[in-house]
């Protein structure tokens, strides 16, 4: 029996969540206590006024029925983060809500597992728990734009330091705290926000590009790292992609093509029934949110119909031939 079982230390996971995020944090959630039958796991959600008691409710209930689970709820106001820059449309402004992890958390908390809600687990994390990074401020793995020469030169750091992806991080709470990350990321994002992009990614990849261990690609399955037309270091990670393609740890939806949006049924996303499988198990099956606007509905519509009939040709995929995993 390992350390980590039921009568142990449970594993610390971190989500950071608003009204738009909650059914994929209860799937992510599940998938994670499927997966970690005798591993006790705390999940500390911290959530904004958008977040409902009834949505409070539903995650807590997703997680009761496997022992050793429990849920641990964190308030934080929206307004905290709505002065920072982000992308319309693109992403959630709670994203900055992970920079205030040493504000939030209990000081006993010394590390912890950030996931984002756009991803599910398929199998035990405790490899990655009992990782020794005492001497760096985060684990994580590269990002799908790792290999943008732009990046290196807006961030102001060398390109052999490479990018990370913050959807996946491990994170050491103790250096966070003696290196006050905190208030060096209000700095960044008060006197040098016009470097920043990637919203709060940006701000821990210029805070910790020489603080950081780069986990395996499997920790971290990005949409990005799918793409036919790659963006990152093929050649310098390539072993590590093909264990990761062929057994992922953890698989994120980053991009659009996220498997409970309502889209054109052309190309989706190549490991999307791994989502279905978890979200089948929770009382959010089968629901699939609208989240195009009028136009692109239209659009798909038009497309869809113009290909059933032959008229317009269905253009290649942006991702590279996969074999889905269940």
């Amino acid at each position: 029996m390992n350390r980590n079982t039921i009568e142990n230390a449970p594993i610390q996971i971190v989500a950071c969540l608003d009204k738009d995020f909650v059914l994929t944090t209860g799937v992510m959630m599940c998938s994670i206590c499927v997966n970690h039958p005798d591993v006790g796991i705390d999940f500390h959600l911290i959530c904004d006024e958008s977040v409902t008691e009834n949505d409070r409710k539903d995650l807590e209930e997703t997680v009761l029925k496997y022992p050793g689970k429990r849920t641990i709820f964190y308030n934080i106001d929206s307004q905290s983060s709505n002065k920072y820059p982000y992308r319309l449309g693109a992403i959630s402004q709670a994203t900055y809500y992970r920079l205030f992890l040493t504000e939030i958390l209990p000081p006993s908390i010394n590390k912890v597992i950030y996931i984002d809600g756009d991803c599910i687990i398929r199998h035990s994390l405790l490899p990655l728990w009992n990782t020794d990074i005492t001497d760096y401020a985060v684990g994580a793995c590269i990002d799908g734009l790792e290999g943008v020469t732009d990046f290196y030169e807006r961030l102001g750091y060398p390109r052999e330091k490479s990018y990370f992806n913050a959807g996946v991080m491990f994170i050491n709470l103790d250096d966070w705290r003696r290196h006050h990350v905190l208030e060096q990321s209000m700095d960044i994002l008060h006197n040098h926000r016009d470097k920043i992009f990637l919203e709060d990614q940006d701000v821990m990849n210029m805070l910790f590009h020489d603080r950081k261990i780069i986990l395996p690609l499997k920790y971290n399955l990005q949409a990005g790292l799918l793409w036919k037309d790659r963006l990152w270091d093929y050649q310098k990670f390539e072993e590590q992609f093909k264990d990761a393609l062929e057994d992922p740890v953890i698989i994120h939806y980053t991009t659009t093509d996220k498997p409970w949006y309502i889209t054109s049924s052309y190309h989706p996303h190549p490991f999307r029934d791994s989502f279905y499988k978890y979200q089948s198990m929770t009382k959010w099956n089968n629901i699939r949110i609208e989240n195009r606007s009028k136009i692109r509905r239209i659009r798909n519509f038009i497309g869809d119909i113009l290909r059933r009939i032959n008229i317009r040709q269905l253009g290649p995929s942006q991702y590279i031939d996969v074999h889905p995993v269940d």
